[in-house]
């Protein structure tokens, strides 16, 4: 039997525009089977239950018939529903929506926030950045309706889009294969994924500092020097806890995943908590979202990141409030500060705001090595070339940038501390 999808069609009149308001076929807005359309992409929630408010939503939408069709008036059911705290049942004006509209209201009525502009295009994209999805593009989901769960959000960039009302035949609740990222390199997803959390460009490169420390933002990473112990790489343990051939996950004290979970009830909680969302041990989203969990219980931690204005003090706050190695020492939240300032650099947009520094001329110990110096002082200066750890003398400070006395150029003081 097919999958059933609810979607945003066509109007009364088989067009795209300038129909009468609400659903004047039944048709307009309304279930169908599962059909091959081009889907380049299936956008699948992370919770089952945000999956599941998804799909009762869309059905809700098809069974009211005061919502229609239109393009031209695409944003009038959003504005209906959100007047409506978005119970999709109570609205009794006639409005519109086109396919993709209609994705965004049956989303915000999960309780997950997006915006009325999302159309085909930037879809997946707006989706993804809300941390709450993942991005499958393998040919099994995309070319038949098989693997298909009830919630997901089916695409075909720039031309339809609708959501699975039902589960496909091969649909499992056994934990899917552990993935690494969803759709791009797992250093861009965790950026996405904290950055839609609403943390600062200095919180989230401290934070990812620390997970590459940790594991080279490797989910799937188990402690090296149990490999040889318990016979098992990263690949083999993984798949045995997700089979259940290896019980003893919990209590056998090797660090394991982003952030290397060691303690037995952390590792504990972390296994509860991949049962639930049915994933692999190993996923990489499903760790993000317990890591986000579980950090939300050091409220020091929590404090500090929420308030970060530079890369050294975020990653300084998780090194000793959440990850508490053995060796905490200031070479250890220099190296840590160092990596983080890697994907500051990558993928920060925002300007340096430390301006804690004395009067000119100073000196400054740089705290990595590779800082980059640039033409002016802000991320949109031409990179010229890189200094090493060591002493300088700053002759202008502006917006958290020093110049270099030689003349060379720029750095950010993100990455140093003052004499």
């Amino acid at each position: 039997m097919s999958v059933t999808i609810g979607h945003a069609s066509i109007d009364e009149n088989g067009k795209a525009r300038g129909g009468a308001a609400g659903d004047q076929t039944g048709k307009e807005v309304c279930t169908r089977s599962w059909y091959a359309k081009g889907w380049n992409k299936v956008i699948r929630p992370k919770k089952a239950s945000v999956a599941e408010k998804i799909a009762a939503a869309m059905e809700a939408a098809c069974k009211n018939n005061n919502i229609g069709y239109d393009q031209n008036q695409r944003t009038t059911l959003y504005s209906q529903a959100s007047a409506k705290n978005w119970n999709i049942a109570a609205i009794t004006v006639k409005c519109e929506c086109d396919c993709s509209s209609l994705v965004a209201v049956c989303v915000n009525a999960a309780g997950v926030k997006v915006s009325k502009d999302i159309y085909t295009g930037n879809e997946a994209a707006a989706l993804k950045n809300t941390g709450e999805f993942e991005i499958l593009t393998d040919s099994k989901y995309l070319t038949k309706d098989n693997y298909l769960k009830r919630g997901d959000i089916l695409l075909c960039e720039g031309s339809h889009t609708a959501i699975a009302l039902s589960n496909g035949s091969e649909a499992t609740t056994k934990p899917e294969p552990a993935s690494t990222s969803s759709g791009g390199d797992s250093e861009k997803t965790i950026w996405n994924y904290l950055k839609g959390k609403g943390l600062n460009d200095y919180a989230v490169a401290g934070i990812m500092g620390n997970l590459y420390a940790e594991s080279g933002l490797k989910a799937t990473n188990l402690q090296n020097s149990y490999e040889k112990k318990l016979g098992m790489d990263d690949k083999t343990y993984t798949a045995a806890v997700d089979s259940g051939a290896y019980g003893n996950f919990v209590k056998d004290s090797a660090g394991y995943g982003l952030a290397q979970w060691t303690y037995h009830t952390r590792k504990k909680a972390l296994l509860d908590f991949a049962k639930a969302a049915k994933k692999s041990i190993g996923d990489l989203n499903m760790q993000l979202d317990f890591f986000w969990k579980e950090i939300q219980g050091y409220s020091a931690v929590m404090k500090e990141l929420k308030k970060a204005s530079s890369v050294l003090a975020a990653s300084t706050a998780v090194l000793t409030g959440y990850e508490k190695p053995a060796d905490q020492g200031l070479s250890v939240q220099a190296k840590r500060a160092e990596y983080g300032a890697k994907y500051f650099e990558k993928y920060a947009t925002v300007t340096n705001a430390n301006t804690s520094f004395p009067a000119v001329p100073f000196n400054v110990t740089v705290l990595i090595s590779n800082l980059n110096y640039r033409s002016e002082g802000s991320m949109n200066g031409t990179v010229k070339g890189q200094i090493g750890k060591g002493t300088f003398t700053i002759v202008q400070v502006k917006n958290g940038w020093g110049k270099l006395k030689s003349g060379a150029g720029w750095i950010s003081l993100d990455y140093v501390t003052k004499l």
